[in-house]
């Protein structure tokens, strides 16, 4: 049988060439047609984004205020935040030639709108957020955010735990403490910066439905060395600041529970009723590198 012949039968060899020609036509088709859909594929998002309207730009930007001849007025992160200074005008605490320099915001570069941190804080305040009256449980959280004692993080340490507090009925005040990188001390200035905020919202709770006695506060890094300090600081604090023309002379800045995260262990009773934050001497903020 020779190459022409199949079983059973003859096959003519011209027959054969058409069809491979046919099917090599067939596949040159079918790839053209692939790549010419490829490119379409590639080509038509931009193609539609050119055609589809602009998108509008982000509402509700946190900014800070400016800067001018009265001390600078902290402004909200977040929306509806009640913002306070934690000192009156010409305090002591207060650095005169300071006080009026505005806040510098850090904001995400990725998502518009978003705060990350804040630095040149000369005036420190809280912001304060309560939950509604049928779910208030009645206990409030401050919250003072890491940063090694050189960047204040309020986003991810501070307004993001906002919304979270307030699904378990807690309110929450975010705490915007003075930072070593801006001339203070954070074992004196931002610890009683700490100790004054419990003051303050105490000395307020019945006008924002806060149990007076429900007031805690939680540190991250840096902030748990003031959380910690203000754990075992605040009878010297009070003491202190008990004089007559002090507003808040006789409410207490002991906090009722506190929780310390990512910064030096959860402060521990000690025999003589004092007590001592693991990583910080006495639960004063040290320089090892915490934050």
């Amino acid at each position: 049988m020779n190459g022409n012949q199949w079983a059973g039968g003859v096959c003519d060899g011209r027959a054969v060439w058409c069809v491979i020609v046919c099917l090599e036509k067939l596949m040159t088709l079918r790839v053209r047609w692939l790549l010419t859909m490829g490119w379409l594929g590639a080509w038509m998002p931009l193609a539609m984004a050119q055609t589809l309207p602009a998108l509008p730009q982000a509402q509700a930007i946190p900014a800070p205020g400016e800067a001018s001849e009265a001390p600078y007025a902290p402004r909200a992160i977040l929306q509806g935040g009640i913002v306070v200074p934690l000192y009156p005008p010409g305090s002591p605490f207060l650095k005169m030639d300071r006080v009026r320099e505005a806040e510098k915001y850090n904001m995400s570069q990725t998502v518009a709108g978003r705060i990350g941190s804040i630095v040149n804080i000369h005036n420190p305040s809280i912001e304060v957020h309560r939950v509604d009256r049928g779910i208030n449980m009645g206990a409030v959280v401050i919250q003072v955010a890491g940063g090694g004692h050189r960047t204040l993080n309020v986003g991810t340490e501070g307004a993001d735990f906002v919304p979270y507090f307030y699904n378990f009925g807690v309110s929450t005040v975010i705490l915007r403490n003075r930072l070593r990188s801006d001339g203070y001390d954070a074992q004196t200035d931002a610890v009683f910066d700490a100790l004054q905020a419990i003051r303050m919202v105490r000395a307020y709770a019945g006008q924002w439905d806060f149990d007076p006695n429900k007031i805690g506060i939680m540190g991250f890094s840096a902030g748990a060395e003031l959380a910690s300090a203000a754990a075992v600081q605040y009878a010297d604090f009070d003491k202190t600041n008990s004089a007559a023309g002090d507003a808040l002379a006789g409410v207490s800045s002991r906090p009722d529970f506190g929780n310390y995260l990512s910064g030096p262990d959860a402060v521990r009773a000690e025999p003589d009723g004092t007590g001592n934050s693991g990583g910080c001497a006495a639960g004063v903020p040290g320089d090892g590198g915490i934050g």
